[in-house]
């Protein structure tokens, strides 16, 4: 009898998610639709409207959940050491190498014609403001830990420029994980140690 009740309104969201993911990789952003998605997920579509909102929500939703895999990796390395120079190294190598590897995130770079360029891409580009908040706010909860020789808005705009060039070289990648990592703490080493 318990298997007819519905699941918990977080399962049907993830399932959302997940499912729009797939059929978004699998069939391109102007083949999902709401409908379409119900039927993936085996529930109404006034659920998914209920649950997600409407497409651009979704779009936004599913840009939100990869952020939050990516800041778990940062949270994760950041978290270990006491050199923030080899942390932001050992941090943004383990983001690019994430980010080759993630077809949603390729799939949505590559969008250069059609719906999928004109409401998926400005998440990343033209629209990315609560991308690069999230972000700064993140790798900005750790900073305190290393007691830096700056001010407070110094630290902000080193932070803030450091998650620019991290998310620069996600958007468009031009060399290695490791390489880009070691660039980008030799820049960071110079704003830190003159």
């Amino acid at each position: 009898m318990s298997s007819l009740r519905r699941p918990p309104a977080p399962v049907v969201y993830d399932r959302l998610l997940d499912e729009a993911a797939q059929f978004l990789i699998e069939h391109g952003w102007g083949a999902v639709t709401m409908a379409k998605l119900a039927d993936r997920v085996g529930v109404s579509r006034q659920t998914v409207y209920n649950t997600v909102g409407g497409k651009q929500d979704l779009a936004e939703a599913l840009v939100m959940r990869e952020l939050a895999s990516f800041l778990a990796l940062v949270d994760a390395e950041l978290g270990q050491g006491d050199d923030l120079v080899d942390a932001i190294r050992r941090t943004a190598e383990q983001v690019f190498r994430a980010a080759a590897h993630n077809p949603l995130l390729r799939y949505t770079l590559s969008a250069t014609h059609g719906k999928d360029a004109d409401e998926l891409l400005p998440l990343l580009t033209t629209q990315s403001e609560p991308l690069l908040v999230a972000a700064t706010e993140a790798v900005t909860a750790h900073v305190p830990r290393f007691a830096l020789p700056l001010s407070e808005r110094e630290t902000r705009i080193g932070v803030e420029t450091v998650v620019r060039l991290v998310l620069s070289h996600v958007m468009q990648p031009s060399s290695s994980p490791e390489d880009a990592a070691a660039d980008l703490a030799w820049i960071a080493s110079q704003v830190l140690h003159g």
